[in-house]
């Protein structure tokens, strides 16, 4: 299945702030890379609930070590 344009859309609005984004196609899909979230698309239907998931997503992401390249 492709991925859901007026989600993505949506994701980018909330994380237009954020720091040290990147998105990337992958596995046929849209992939924000910060934090890695598997949802169902209920569980995204409103403004509230996406944002929820945003700040639990990137909260986590950010309080893990950085990558050591």
């Amino acid at each position: 299945m492709a991925h859901d344009e007026a989600l993505a859309d949506r994701l980018r609005e909330l994380l237009a702030a954020k720091a040290a984004l990147s998105e990337r196609k992958m596995f046929g899909r849209l992939a924000f890379l910060i934090g890695w979230l598997r949802l169902e698309a209920e569980d995204v239907r409103t403004k509230r609930q996406l944002e929820k998931w945003v700040k639990l997503g990137t909260a986590y992401a950010r309080s893990l070590p950085a990558k050591q390249r």
